[in-house]
């Protein structure tokens, strides 16, 4: 976020002196935006996929379960 963010200053600094600039700065914009997107959805993927383990109750123990 916070190359996204740096990119978007730097695009409002150029604003319309320098179309080029400001259009390759767009584009560059738009691929971290993307990449931030995806970014996000395989955590949302991964939280999903994973669960943490869920605790052992004190009275069942390994030892007990022998016998």
């Amino acid at each position: 976020r916070i190359a996204i963010d740096s990119y978007r200053e730097v695009i409002n600094y150029v604003g319309i002196d320098d179309p080029t600039t400001r259009r390759m700065l767009e584009g560059i914009l738009a691929m971290e935006e993307e990449h931030a997107e995806d970014m996000n959805t395989l955590l949302e993927q991964l939280g999903k996929k994973s669960e943490p383990a869920k605790p052992r109750s004190a009275g069942k123990s390994a030892a007990g379960k022998r016998g």
